[in-house]
């Protein structure tokens, strides 16, 4: 079909690719049409952007008391435990500015990326955990670990992604 004319009494003229006019009568009730450009992620926040009541008490503990590690480590748990990635990624991202030498915080932030996300999110988290401590024997030996299994075993590729990054050179 090469062209469409619509006239007022709900019959459309069509030009097929043989020269030949077709008359097609138009439903009435056309259905809306749906603009993607009208589609947006601005409809307010989503389910995993929002904090659940315990959480909510979290972060106004630690948003009153930024120093108080209890309250951090209780936040941190159950973000853990609703597996909700934007408020995983607010509290571990949040606490670990505040706290960058907990090595074992990166790792589990780590480990909830990898699970939720993917190898790829975990192993730059591990990046910004290398550079934020990188004298930490015990999360090199993480991160080795992890790329290890990642790349089962694939020497080259451990060398690669563990010792050539560019951030260290």
């Amino acid at each position: 079909m090469e062209c469409e004319t619509e006239t007022p009494n709900g019959v459309a003229t069509v030009e097929t690719n043989d020269d030949e006019v077709v008359e097609v009568e138009v439903p009435q009730n056309k259905p809306d049409m749906i603009v993607l450009d009208d589609i947006n992620d601005d409809d307010g926040p989503g389910p995993d952007e929002i904090p659940t009541a315990e959480e909510k008490g979290f972060w106004k503990a630690v948003e009153d008391n930024p120093n108080d590690f209890a309250s951090w480590t209780y936040l941190l748990q159950v973000v853990e435990k609703n597996g909700k990635l934007k408020q995983i990624q607010k509290a571990f991202s949040s606490f670990l500015a505040l706290y960058p030498y907990c090595y074992g915080y990166w790792k589990k932030y780590a480990d909830q990326m990898k699970k939720l996300l993917s190898n790829d999110a975990a192993y730059e988290v591990y990046n910004e955990a290398v550079v934020a401590i990188p004298l930490s024997v015990d999360l090199w030996t993480y991160f080795i670990h992890f790329i290890a299994e990642w790349k089962e075993g694939d020497e080259n590729e451990i060398r690669t992604r563990s010792f050539t990054r560019n951030d260290m050179t």
